[in-house]
């Protein structure tokens, strides 16, 4: 039942992707997606981190879960009315709908792409890493490692503050480098090794490395991947919201796996080598990506200069 519930939060999670792009495509102009994109996502890990640090306050605040789940609820639907009250479309950008006459054209339009696949298929070995660690590391370092429990909260703890910093600097850091791939296919190999350095001490001070590292890498490329499918040629909005989608819904339920993974590893090999065969996942990335064409500042600046 706790498998079902992620994997249908999973799809909730890439679902909304959808109508922010629309919203983007709307307002945004295209050099500017990752920019967004990146402050999208700083607002994202920041709303973790501050959830994290809240929660049990809310709990003694309001006597128990449930009214914490009705106290949130109810500003979910406040913030919902505020946004249907004062959203408008731009009317100088309609939204461009796909070309063709079929509900599933927007569809078909993105799944023509390989940019998309790539990204989708390569996704979720960055995920599954990430929910790994973050839900069964603390386990294995208060139980097997011999770590204090504030030790351990304290190392983990670096991966959304490493995930906060690399929203902020990762578009100006790619536009300056020039090569949107640059800030992509290499985190694939790098988040291997910082997991398992991670795996591999006890050090406090390695470990907050490591791990601040591994948060940095884990969301460094988020918005310039998410950026991508905006800079194909000839793709409709719709289309591009349809692909957003479809990636970040493969990358969610690569998450929700992890909990599947890690708990049949155990069974057979113990929760350390577990975690260690997942840090191995994030080359998935590395495989897919490495097959992206470069559509960064760089190759924008030679096509301009072709007109």
């Amino acid at each position: 039942m706790i498998i079902f519930g992620r994997i249908l939060l999973a799809v909730f999670l890439g679902a909304y992707a959808g109508p922010i792009s629309m919203v983007k495509g709307t307002w945004i102009p295209t050099e500017k997606i990752q920019s967004v994109n990146g402050f999208q996502e700083v607002s994202s890990t920041f709303g973790q981190v501050i959830g994290t640090a809240g929660v049990t306050a809310l709990l003694t605040a309001l006597s128990g879960w449930k009214n914490v789940m009705l106290f949130l609820g109810a500003i979910a639907a406040i913030v919902t009315i505020v946004w249907f009250v004062s959203y408008k479309d731009n009317p100088e950008k309609p939204v461009q709908l796909s070309s063709g006459g079929s509900v599933l054209a927007p569809l078909k339009e993105a799944l023509s792409h390989k940019e998309i696949w790539l990204l989708a298929i390569g996704w979720p070995g960055t995920t599954l890493v990430w929910i790994a660690f973050t839900t069964y590391w603390p386990t294995y370092a208060t139980e097997m490692a011999g770590m204090t429990l504030d030790a351990a909260g304290l190392a983990i703890g670096m991966i959304p503050i490493g995930s906060f910093v690399a929203c902020l600097v990762s578009p100006t850091l790619t536009k300056w480098i020039g090569y949107d791939k640059a800030m992509i296919c290499p985190w694939g190999i790098l988040l291997c090794l910082f997991y398992f350095l991670g795996m591999s001490t006890t050090n406090i001070t390695v470990l907050c490395i490591m791990f601040f590292l591994a948060g940095f890498g884990a969301f460094a490329f988020v918005p310039i991947a998410m950026g991508v499918p905006w800079k194909l040629k000839g793709i409709s909005t719709a289309a591009v919201a349809i692909g957003t989608t479809f990636i970040l819904m493969i990358a969610n339920i690569g998450g929700t796996l992890a909990s599947v993974i890690v708990n049949a590893l155990m069974d057979s090999v113990g929760l350390r080598m577990a975690l260690q065969i997942c840090c191995i996942s994030p080359l998935l990335f590395f495989l897919t990506t490495i097959f992206l064409p470069e559509l960064g500042r760089r190759y924008e600046e030679r096509e301009a200069a072709k007109k």
